[in-house]
């Protein structure tokens, strides 16, 4: 009973210092090894003290120099969004992190990359299966360099995120934040289109509230229970016809858990998680177009830790659910914008209604997972500390268009024309259509089923530590036996940790995605076309155009990347610096190749067509090299009336690749785009071989200030102020200036005929040195001994600063902006 009671209690006291308002600091006293000494963890201290925005994971990643956040509602243009930032580790793809909650994954497995709502093809998606609102995280670690052999299912880094848990007495909190278009700033390069709300790339107006609430209470000495609900909820009005209407963006989370206590010592958890999120589209001057966006999903999770003699045990077992699926019209149609079809934006040649069809994406999945370490044992003067454990998981994957959406263009005037009953796409005595695409109806399924189990030593001689290890990945999808080694090391010359040597030589496997596997079980579309005999319309056929988006997976390789580090950490004055230094070599990644042109048979049996397959290879390469410092406080800097933690951090990074984005690469658009050239500097290049030039460099700084308790209106009341500025030095790049700007590129088919493409021009562009500040306010005030009232205030860009959105042009950093939260908590 008193050991339950003790854990109980434990727990407790760490969500109750939570609310301290203690400052950044590193722990000086934490076990150092040549694995952990690259890895971060951010508690729920530096959780609340974070400028949260949004109120993601995403959001308190900053600290961290080997990552980079992009955050849609840090642009200007689309402050009204609510999802969570893509993080990118040491210059890989965001999608490509092992990020796990609780020691399951969260990462989707369908394409996570397309954002284009309408696009005919596909469905937008998400890295993540759920959204995990940061009320419910207890701490995050996050590994960058020298991972261990523990994660495997990445090329960038770790994101490992653990839930609350409940303590040993009642606790409830529910809080509220709000910003608005009122409360931000903006800066745009055209004004007229950004106030006309003309796209969801333009967002004037927004209105943002938050909702959260938890509560957790002890159901006896052995157990306890969350219960913990929040609303996200953004209201973006946007052009339609000459007036406005909302779009909607909403996201919620639903979480419970149960936790057990066992006499021995053994925690079960068993967690839940519903995490719906929904989107409303729909185009200024296209009639019907709403579109519904539906993401998120389910998961239920069991978890069991149990300290043996020698082993401690981990395992967890989860079912998960997760979607992408889009409502709309089936049928798309571009009419003459004349007679009854005259709602045509004024000067516009045309009229267009309709959506892109209904498309459901699904993921299924089983996951276990089991862990065992040892305890420290000797064999001579070695000691050792085993770390060892299987990872194993299903997923099914289904892609469900279900009816044929039909896109009709090229409307012929005709006031003769005679539709013979075709009143859908045919107006009497007015106007028909002699094309459409057709996008079959269909179902495809695809499913995957993954192992792995790894082994790692940690070994300690005097002031050395080494840690091998490997791990072996296979999946039955690229059917690829993927062994990667993990090799670290670290030296003490002092034989503590004030000066630690360390580096590594790894190697780490990306993931293998369903959305692949589907892509290539789907049908092409192909093209109808259709005239007139006797101003009668006639019946549909088929033709021998070509279709682009076929997609062709074989006999290749699982991407991989090599990672070699060094690095030096010192303790100095109460201070810790690290620099570190990381080569990463990124192989076998997947590129695009366009096939030659083939013939396949169109749906009546007879009619030949062309197509070009699009081809993956293993031809994708690139290299990064990247260095690293940060210097920060083992423990606060106390003055008379407040104390100071503070971190400075800043990277250096220089990155060569035969391929420009692989982001593309799980980009499923199917318009002209695909034929992937650009024109830059009098030539024609392919997308993937844009030239590089320099790459920015970035500065942080945050400072944390928390002051002694004062009393406000005779209430006893906790301050903190945190500061964060980002310093970014001038740089230059090659990138698209302006939509309007385009070259006419030939090429020929198979049957003569010269195709026409028109492609982006691109331009260097030179940036110069920016400074952002945020900062963030909070207020304690304690009503009663249990009681406290909560306000913060964050205000974003401080000095209203112009600045381009990581290496975008013309789109600038969302100007300042202001959030209000106010929290009641006992």
């Amino acid at each position: 009973m008193k050991i339950k009671l003790s854990l109980l209690t434990a727990l407790t006291l760490s969500l109750v210092n939570a609310e301290e308002l203690s400052v950044i600091t590193v722990d000086a006293n934490q076990d150092t090894t040549s694995t952990s000494i690259s890895s971060s963890k951010i508690d729920k201290t530096n959780i609340q003290n974070s400028v949260l925005g949004n109120g993601f994971i995403s959001s308190v990643l900053d600290t961290n120099p080997n990552i980079e956040v992009t955050d849609t509602s840090n642009n200007s243009k689309t402050a009204g969004e609510i999802a969570p930032g893509k993080i990118s580790i040491n210059e890989a793809a965001y999608y490509q992190n092992n990020f796990s909650i609780d020691g399951i994954s969260n990462s989707s497995l369908l394409d996570p990359n397309l954002s284009n709502a309408f696009d005919a093809y596909d469905v937008p998606g998400n890295e993540n299966e759920i959204f995990l609102d940061l009320d419910l995280v207890e701490s995050i670690d996050v590994y960058d360099s020298n991972i261990s052999a523990e994660y495997g299912s990445f090329t960038g880094g770790v994101i490992d995120a653990k839930t609350i848990r409940p303590g040993a007495e009642p606790s409830f909190k529910a809080s509220y934040g709000y910003t608005s278009d009122s409360l931000t700033n903006f800066h745009v390069d055209n004004e007229e289109s950004f106030e006309r709300a003309s796209s969801d790339n333009n967002q004037p107006k927004f209105k943002k509230s938050f909702y959260n609430f938890y509560a957790t209470t002890p159901l006896d000495d052995y157990n306890g229970a969350i219960i913990s609900y929040s609303r996200k909820e953004s209201t973006i009005p946007g052009a339609y016809f000459g007036g406005f209407k909302n779009k909607q963006r909403l996201n919620q989370s639903l979480f419970g858990k149960f936790s057990h206590y066992f006499e021995d010592d053994a925690i079960l958890d068993i967690s839940a998680t519903y995490s719906p999120y929904k989107s409303t589209h729909f185009s200024e001057y296209v009639k019907d177009s709403d579109t519904e966006i539906k993401g998120g999903g389910f998961n239920l999770k069991a978890n069991y830790e149990k300290n043996y003699n020698f082993w401690n045990l981990r395992t967890n077992l989860a079912f998960k659910y997760s979607e992408n699926t889009k409502e709309s019209l089936n049928y798309n149609k571009r009419w003459l914008n004349m007679g009854t079809t005259n709602w045509g934006k004024d000067g516009n040649t045309h009229s267009v209604e309709g959506g892109t069809g209904n498309i459901e994406k699904i993921q299924k999945g089983l996951e276990y997972n089991l862990k065992l370490q040892s305890d420290s044992f000797d064999t001579a003067a070695i000691s050792h500390k085993l770390k060892t454990g299987i990872n194993l998981s299903y997923n099914k994957g289904t892609y469900n268009r279900f009816d044929n959406t039909l896109y009709y263009t090229d409307a012929k005037n005709d006031v003769f024309v005679d539709c013979n009953g075709s009143n859908s796409d045919c107006i009497q005595n007015e106007q028909y259509f002699t094309e459409r695409r057709v996008y079959q109806a269909e179902k495809a399924t695809a499913d995957m089923i993954a192992s792995a189990i790894y082994l790692e030593d940690n070994l300690r001689y005097k002031i050395f530590e080494f840690t091998p290890g490997i791990r072996l990945d296979y999946n039955d999808y690229l059917k690829n036996k993927d062994i990667a080694y993990r090799l670290n090391g670290s030296v003490k010359p002092f034989n503590d940790n004030s000066l630690v040597l360390y580096g590594g030589f790894n190697r780490y496997y990306g993931k293998s995605f369903l959305g692949y596997k589907l892509r290539q079980a789907r049908a092409p579309y192909f093209d109808e076309y259709r005239s007139t005999v006797a101003n009668v319309v006639q019946d549909w056929g088929t033709s021998a155009d070509k279709d682009n988006n076929k997609y062709t997976f074989e006999d290749l390789d699982t991407p991989y990347t090599d990672e070699k580090s060094i690095g030096i950490r010192k303790d100095l004055f109460g201070t810790r610096i690290n620099l570190k230094y990381v080569n990463r070599e990124a192989k076998s990644k997947f590129a695009k190749k366009k096939g030659d042109y083939k013939v396949f048979t169109m749906p009546n049996g007879v009619t030949k067509a062309y197509y070009r397959p699009t081809y993956f290879t293993n031809d994708g390469y690139s290299e990064s090299d990247i260095v690293t410092l940060s210097i920060a406080p083992t423990e606060p800097i106390k003055f008379d009336s407040f104390n100071l933690g503070y971190s400075l951090s800043t990277s250096w990074r220089k990155t060569k690749s035969n391929i420009d984005d692989y982001d593309d690469i799980l980009d499923s658009d199917d318009s002209d785009r695909d034929i992937n050239k650009i024109y830059y500097n009098g030539k024609f290049y392919d997308m993937d071989n844009i030239p590089n030039e320099s790459t920015p460099k970035n500065i942080n700084l945050h400072l944390d200030f928390a002051f002694k308790p004062v009393n406000i209106f005779g209430i006893p009341t906790k301050i903190n102020l945190n500061n964060v500025f980002r310093y970014k030095l001038a740089y230059s790049m090659i990138g698209q200036t302006g939509s309007e700007d385009v070259e006419i590129y030939k090429e020929k088919t198979p049957d003569g005929r010269e195709k026409e493409y028109e492609v982006p021009v691109y331009e260097k562009v030179d940036f110069k040195n920016s400074l952002l500040v945020d900062l963030k306010l909070m207020m304690n005030f304690k009503l009663a001994k249990k009681h406290n009232i909560l306000f913060s205030t964050e205000v974003t860009n401080l000095f209203d600063k112009v600045q381009n959105v990581n290496n975008s042009i013309k789109n600038y950093v969302t100007g300042r902006q202001i959030w209000f939260n106010i929290a009641y908590k006992f």
